[in-house]
């Protein structure tokens, strides 16, 4: 399986715009390209991005549901599944999901067997953009392909 990792550099200090912007890809995805979605966040954003997947992008509807135990994790039937588990084998994860999207601070320790795993900088700050690097080396070591993307917000 080819896998790669595509790093999203968001050029803004407002965070609204950037979780919009999280919002919206998470729809392309699902929508445009038919795909089931993980979305891998600190446990204390799973509430915000469970209320606000309800609530936007306005005119739609993102089904989703969250996984908060390794059984959760293998039964979940949405399309989009939030959590804050990390798996660290292949067996962990369930298979049925074809993109990683990773918003936590810790990098994933198995991307395995995602297709694609999303990264996010948020922020043109030096020490973000540092470990984002040291991620981007971290998948370039695996044999994962990296793309970069780099979006301006006004």
């Amino acid at each position: 399986m080819s896998q790669r990792a595509i790093f999203y550099r968001l050029d803004t200090q407002d965070t609204g715009q950037t979780q919009y912007f999280i919002a919206r890809l998470v729809e392309k995805l699902l929508i445009q390209q038919k795909l089931r979605l993980c979305l891998y966040a600190e446990e204390t954003q799973l509430d915000f991005w469970d209320q606000y997947l309800w609530q936007c992008p306005e005119a739609s509807f993102l089904a989703h549901q969250i996984a908060t135990t390794p059984a959760n994790l293998m039964q979940a039937q949405a399309p989009l599944m939030l959590t804050a588990l990390q798996a660290h084998t292949q067996a962990s994860w369930p298979c049925a999901y074809d993109v990683l999207i990773n918003l936590a601070q810790a990098p994933v320790s198995s991307c395995t067997p995602f297709t694609q795993v999303v990264e996010f900088v948020y922020l043109p700050q030096t020490m973000q953009v540092q470990a984002q690097r040291q991620r981007w080396r971290a998948y370039q070591a695996l044999g994962i392909a990296c793309v970069a993307h780099t979006l301006a917000f006004d």
